[in-house]
């Protein structure tokens, strides 16, 4: 499964999930509303952008920095390796385009879920019409790139809702020289895309602050950029192919997450997926504190 591939739950969350962790109601009480002229036409501009890039967005400065801070804070906590709140674990390579990358759910009673309202504040106001709630069955995951060659090759979110979820990376962190591409089909009129081999660039030379250019095969518009705390990229399930550079150094960590339409249906098929596989690392992750306390006893 390419768009979330399915990681550990604490067992000490497990027990406060619910079926929808986050609904419209907890983030804000009706459709958003701008508050200024500057706002709306700025919100306006995303939202053509948005439509005119294929459905995805890079966005900075995206929380405020209250939000920001108590997600760091929250996260750092949890990820402290002392604390079994929420045990990171590589991700298994067959289920996920994702390489020597490490993860795993945020659990759903963190603090980190009340401190999204800008982010969904954005996504509905990218989809005027529609009200856009936080998926019921997709927990946020926290996801870091710190593993020489970790990184993503070229795919496209699987679809997993019916209309389509729309899947955020929230980037926390950046020390890496990781680059996020993304690549969409070359439009006639541009004159400004060159052509290469298909290969993708260094890292050095398409990773800038801003969004550079470059063609695969001719076919393609090629868009490159390290990602910046605080900033999101916004992107359509199903739509835009993209994919990460395999780290050399540094730390990237992100937090994904989705949103959906209020009256959204999960394709059924999926459900049964991401069931079965978070049965299968229920058993692996017991299997494995069991041994742990085999361990011990041997030791006394």
């Amino acid at each position: 499964m390419a768009a979330h591939s399915p990681l550990p739950l604490s067992e000490s969350s497990s027990s406060h999930r619910r079926e929808h962790p986050v609904s419209s109601e907890n983030i804000h009480s009706s459709p958003p509303t701008t508050s200024t002229t500057q706002d709306y036409w700025k919100l306006r501009t995303q939202r053509r952008q948005y439509e005119r890039d294929n459905k995805i967005l890079y966005v900075k400065s995206a929380l405020t920095p209250s939000e920001f801070a108590t997600i760091s804070s929250e996260l750092s906590f949890m990820m402290q390796t002392d604390s079994n709140m929420m045990p990171m674990q590589e991700e298994d390579a067959s289920s996920s385009f994702a390489t020597n990358r490490i993860g795993a759910r945020v659990p759903t009673n963190s603090n980190i879920y009340n401190n999204i309202g800008s982010v969904c504040r954005l996504v509905n106001g990218l989809y005027d019409n529609t009200e856009m709630i936080l998926a019921p069955n997709i927990p946020i995951e926290v996801r870091v790139y710190e593993k020489a060659g970790a990184g993503m090759g070229w795919h496209i979110d699987d679809v997993l809702y019916s209309p389509r979820q729309v899947e955020i990376v929230l980037t926390l962190d950046n020390t890496s020289d990781c680059c996020t591409m993304w690549r969409v089909p070359k439009m006639e009129n541009d004159d400004t895309v060159i052509n290469d081999d298909g290969d993708d660039a260094s890292p050095s030379s398409h990773c800038t602050d801003k969004t550079t250019t470059t063609a695969s095969a001719g076919a393609y518009t090629v868009h490159s950029i390290q990602t910046v705390p605080n900033s999101i990229l916004i992107l359509e399930s199903g739509g835009v192919e993209h994919k990460v550079t395999p780290l050399s150094y540094g730390k990237r960590t992100i937090l994904k997450m989705a949103f959906v339409s209020k009256d959204a249906v999960m394709d059924e098929s999926m459900k049964r997926h991401v069931s079965h596989h978070h049965h299968h690392h229920h058993r692996t992750r017991t299997a494995a504190a069991d041994q742990k306390k085999m361990m011990k006893k041997r030791r006394r």
